[in-house]
């Protein structure tokens, strides 16, 4: 039974990532001027992204090394 439990957690997880990625999308892509530009937050956090060193950020692996084991 601590399969299935484990297995709903995940799900519930990613559903919520999956809502915050999407309100994450809309305020990039819709709050925008009337001449196309991004918001000042959008600006700011693409800044802020592009700053970031490749040396912090988390491959596929160690995602995946993170997941429970089934």
């Amino acid at each position: 039974m601590g399969n299935d439990t484990d297995i709903k957690a995940i799900n519930e997880n990613l559903i919520k990532l999956m809502i915050d990625v999407n309100m994450i999308k809309r305020k990039l892509l819709l709050e925008k001027d009337p001449e196309g530009e991004l918001s000042e937050w959008g600006k700011e956090q693409l800044e802020k992204a592009r700053k970031t060193p490749k040396s912090e950020y988390i491959t596929h692996e160690e995602v995946k090394k993170n997941l429970p084991k089934k």
